[in-house]
């Protein structure tokens, strides 16, 4: 419980500036379109899953900065003083110099990237709620509902418990195998001091 409440605090928040802040900053800018209500961020199954990409972004942007700055700070002074006496200039030492040495930070960012936006639920719970609905198919499924919030509706709203851990169980494998291939991917991008 304690790990979802901020999840779900941060969705209803992103709710209200998404369906009064939006509109009325636009009102009042002139945008006519987005004060239309069929026109919300979250009304719109165009724009719903933007909304819960904008909100993702926002939720770990300062976190994922952290790393970064953390890994930026590391990078010995020494190498970028010895590579600007050599003639490097600015974009030089930047493409061979520090990007190399922050890649340990890449490979840290892009796998809790990929694991959270995988297992997005909270904000999507209280966003969303997996809705507004669209048409796959011939038939009406809801147009922002993740994987996580899939299984969920599945194996307790519609009291399939037996699918819903079949799910659970392939979502793990699937996890398993995307986060291995990833950080294999970026380590071979990793060079040591």
């Amino acid at each position: 419980i304690p790990n979802l409440s901020g999840g779900l605090v941060l969705g209803f928040v992103w709710q209200f500036v998404f369906n009064s802040v939006v509109p009325g900053a636009a009102s009042s800018l002139g945008l006519t379109w987005f004060t239309l209500p069929e026109n919300l961020l979250l009304a719109d199954k165009n724009t719903a899953l933007l909304a819960l990409v904008i909100v993702g972004t926002w939720q770990y942007a300062g976190y994922i900065m952290m790393i970064y700055l953390a890994a930026i700070q590391s990078v010995p002074v020494e190498l970028g003083e010895a590579a600007q006496i050599d003639g490097a200039g600015p974009v030089n030492r930047l493409l061979h110099i520090t990007l190399p040495m922050v890649a340990q930070a890449f490979t840290v960012t892009m796998f809790l990237t990929l694991m959270n936006s995988f297992k997005q639920f909270d904000v999507n719970v209280s966003l969303t709620a997996g809705g507004p609905s669209t048409i796959f198919a011939g038939q009406a499924i809801p147009g922002t509902q993740l994987l996580a919030l899939n299984i969920y509706s599945i194996a307790f709203a519609g009291n399939d418990l037996a699918q819903g851990q079949a799910r659970a169980f392939m979502f793990f494998l699937v996890l398993m195998i995307v986060s291995i291939v990833q950080v294999r991917l970026n380590k071979k991008k990793e060079i040591e001091l």
